[in-house]
């Protein structure tokens, strides 16, 4: 299990995902106040209540990235549903990224000032992720290549 280099890919894709759920994704910089992203909320510095906006779609992606990068590996035997839960983890990454935006943007409205937002490098991980899925897709693919080929010579 541990010789395959797609276990290392998805090894990092749920270490840095895990990484991801406890660090700043953005900022929000208003006038008076700085309201920092990340998955457990939004926290206001001076501290204030003034944003009331939902990441719970934001915390249930990023938890779900790590979980099915820790199964995909221990699915070993079956890589046809590694292949498919390796392109779901891609889709739910892409869904990061939109779930990002569109809270940033409702807070923003919500908020009713100047602003303007800044991003972490925690929000980068992501497409780091994107692109360890990626590779490990492709080491799927050829560990599949080589088992269809080892079957055509028997």
């Amino acid at each position: 299990m541990i010789q395959r280099i797609q276990t290392v890919y998805l090894l990092l894709v749920a270490i840095l995902s895990a990484v991801t759920f406890f660090l700043p994704i953005a900022t929000i910089v208003t006038p008076a106040n700085v309201f920092d992203l990340s998955c457990r909320g939004f926290v206001a510095t001076p501290p204030i209540d003034a944003l009331h906006s939902s990441t719970w779609a934001l915390s249930l992606v990023n938890i779900l990235i790590p979980v099915i990068a820790l199964g995909t590996i221990f699915l070993f035997k079956r890589r046809r549903l590694q292949l498919v839960l390796s392109y779901i983890n891609f889709l739910l990454m892409d869904a990061y990224y939109v779930i990002v935006i569109i809270t940033l943007w409702f807070a923003d409205q919500q908020l009713a000032t100047s602003s303007h937002w800044i991003y972490h490098y925690a929000f980068i991980f992501q497409i780091i992720n994107m692109i360890l899925t990626f590779l490990a897709i492709r080491a799927i693919n050829k560990d599949e290549a080589l088992i269809r080929s080892l079957n055509r010579l028997r």
